[in-house]
């Protein structure tokens, strides 16, 4: 399971604040008395800054945080909070843009890690949650219907080389019965125990050939031809 660490930030400006550079019109009321301030810069007492817009003492509308240890968000806040579409940077070159709800990863977005890997979907509660796709380091790419963080149910994993595989997965691992088509159009229909082939399997190659194997717990038992 690939989980984040929550931003989820309450920015209570009314009272842990002090104002830079700030600009103030105590004439701007809304239709429901809520007086709205626009500021350049506020610090906060943890020592984060931030630059956008005030509602009612929290952060509001587009607006920039940056904190101490150099990781920063740019994007929508509402009541004090990220919500919208917005951008996180963290600290050690990992990045987040997409939807944000009360602090938390929910919506449609995409992470960029620091190693190369990358993720493009759905999240929920800060995690891989919904359909998406995963291009690790080594350009393998993992998609289908995450849950949890991990890929469950059917899914597809692509390897730099074409060929593809197509099957049930659980917990992020091949489990159940899946198919192999490599990019000569070899076939190969197995079934999968937790990443390991178990059971029956058919090969099918281009040549015309077809052979009979069967697996247990990983290890091949026999492997006969069909004729």
């Amino acid at each position: 399971m690939i989980k984040f660490i929550s931003i989820n930030f309450v920015c209570a400006l009314s009272f842990i604040f002090t104002l830079t550079n700030c600009s103030k019109n105590d004439s701007h009321i809304s239709n429901n008395q809520e007086k709205i301030l626009k500021v350049d810069s506020v610090k906060l007492i943890t020592g984060a800054i931030y630059i956008g817009g005030i509602k009612n003492g929290l952060c509001d509308g587009q607006g920039i945080m940056e904190y101490p240890n150099s990781e920063r968000y740019v994007g929508e806040f509402s009541k004090g909070q990220f919500n919208g579409f917005g951008k996180y940077y963290y600290a050690n070159g990992d990045v987040y843009k997409g939807d944000f709800v009360n602090g938390i990863k929910t919506g449609f977005g995409e992470f960029k890690f620091n190693n190369g890997s990358s993720y493009k979907g759905e999240f929920k509660d800060d995690v891989f949650e919904g359909a998406g796709i995963f291009k690790n380091g080594l350009n393998e790419v993992y998609e289908g219907v995450y849950s949890n963080g991990n890929l469950n149910g059917v899914g597809q994993i692509t390897w730099p080389n074409g060929t593809v595989f197509v099957g049930k997965f659980q917990n992020g691992i091949q489990h159940g019965k899946g198919m192999t088509i490599t990019k000569d159009h070899d076939t190969i229909i197995e079934h999968f125990d937790l990443g390991r082939k178990d059971g029956e399997a058919i090969e099918m190659y281009h040549d015309g050939n077809k052979y009979m194997v069967i697996y247990k717990e990983g290890n091949l038992i026999r492997r006969s031809k069909i004729k």
